[in-house]
């Protein structure tokens, strides 16, 4: 759990062009920290966790994966937006292959 959460993080925080020490003082902690939580030698605490989801928009649930229906919109948000961004003949293919595997996936 730990080193999904540092991958979260550090995404969030490059995505964001965002140094460590950047995102540190947004969130009230020091840079030191932000690189444990990254590594994933530190787990967040409460406070931190609630911090972290405000300042980067997303469900705690999604930081600490947990399956929910409002982290299953957000990763369906988060692809649709992927796939928008594609030229419109990439944008089709991706459909055709996301409804390939769902073909496969329910005949089964």
């Amino acid at each position: 759990m730990t080193s999904q959460i540092g991958k979260i993080i550090k995404k969030y925080r490059k995505e964001n062009r965002y140094t460590q020490f950047q995102l540190a003082e947004k969130i009230g902690v020091s840079e030191f920290y932000i690189s444990a939580l990254e590594t994933g030698s530190r787990k967040p605490g409460r406070e931190t966790l609630i911090k972290l989801s405000n300042e980067m928009n997303i469900p705690i649930e999604m930081l600490l994966e947990l399956k929910t229906e409002q982290n299953l919109k957000y990763s369906a948000d988060e692809l649709y937006q992927k796939i928008k961004a594609l030229p419109k003949r990439q944008q089709q293919q991706v459909l055709n292959i996301i409804d390939f595997i769902i073909d496969e996936l329910t005949t089964k």
